[in-house]
């Protein structure tokens, strides 16, 4: 697939469904908002696969981790393949299959759609419901790449990004996104990548979750920029996909909630009283 059909399958997310599924955790038996990150990344989670009914609602099971490397990566790559790699460990825990892959490309277009067509073998092959997205390599250092964020052309920006992983997660983020797939981004080479999808199409970001805070410079610059909060800061080193395979358990554990807990009308009780609420109770605190 050419990267400019890739483009214009991405649609944005309906935003009134994320209020909708948001007002309904709300209105569960709990103060509002107690849920905290739980809450907005179900909430997200329900918009993309299009419906806030919580019997339709499913976990976002089974799940791929592609995990790329290249020619500097290859004893990682190789323990990856074996089995071994921590990020294919924790995932495994959770149910999630991991892909580890060679990349070959070498001009940005090839990169992309190889990319893309990774993406969409895999995720085809494990029918997923969501795509986890790291990197083998060392992240570029934000010296290279922090003030060229602004800069319209994904093209120039992967160009002075230098780096053959980002251009290719840039078109797993293009392909998941099209397949309206939440994506679960770790470290900083995934966010570069989801900088420049954003930049084909803005409305990639939406399919995207920040999994959580690693180590790597500049991560903390990614999160400004797209103005997300991170639900995990484990002190990682890298974004191999250990924290994506971490941060999907809350996910899950918040699309349980969103299925399970009563709402105040379900239990056949009074509704919370605002000035009770955690919102106002906060409010009070400032």
């Amino acid at each position: 697939m050419h990267i400019e059909e890739l483009v214009q399958k991405i649609v944005p997310v309906n935003q009134n469904l994320v209020k909708n599924a948001q007002q309904h955790f709300d209105n569960l038996i709990k103060p509002v908002g107690s849920l905290a990150q739980l809450e907005t990344m179900t909430s997200r989670y329900t918009a993309i696969i299009g419906s806030v009914d919580k019997d339709d609602l499913v976990q976002p099971e089974p799940g791929v981790l592609l995990l790329l490397g290249n020619g500097t990566s290859g004893k990682q790559l190789e323990r990856a393949l074996g089995g071994k790699d921590a990020a294919v460990v924790v995932a495994r825990q959770v149910d999630v299959v991991t892909a580890p892959v060679f990349i070959t490309g070498e001009q940005p277009d090839e990169l992309i759609e190889e990319g893309a067509m990774l993406a969409a073998e895999y995720t085809g092959e494990e029918q997923a419901k969501v795509l986890l997205l790291g990197s083998l390599n060392p992240a570029p250092q934000p010296e290279v790449w922090q003030k060229f964020l602004t800069e319209p052309d994904p093209y120039f920006f992967l160009e002075r990004v230098q780096d053959p992983l980002v251009t290719a997660l840039t078109g797993a983020i293009l392909q998941g996104a099209g397949q309206k797939l939440p994506l679960l981004l770790d470290g900083v080479s995934a966010f570069l990548a989801a900088v420049a999808a954003s930049k084909f199409n803005p409305a990639a970001a939406e399919y995207c979750f920040a999994s959580h805070v690693s180590r790597e410079p500049g991560l903390d610059i990614l999160l400004a920029y797209f103005k997300w909060t991170a639900p995990l800061r484990l002190n990682l080193p890298g974004g191999s996909g250990v924290g994506a395979a971490a941060c999907l358990t809350l996910l899950k554990a918040g699309v349980k909630a969103y299925k399970e807990m009563e709402t105040f009308d379900e239990a056949g009780v009074h509704k919370e009283e605002a000035e009770f609420s955690l919102k106002a109770q906060q409010k009070q605190q400032k």
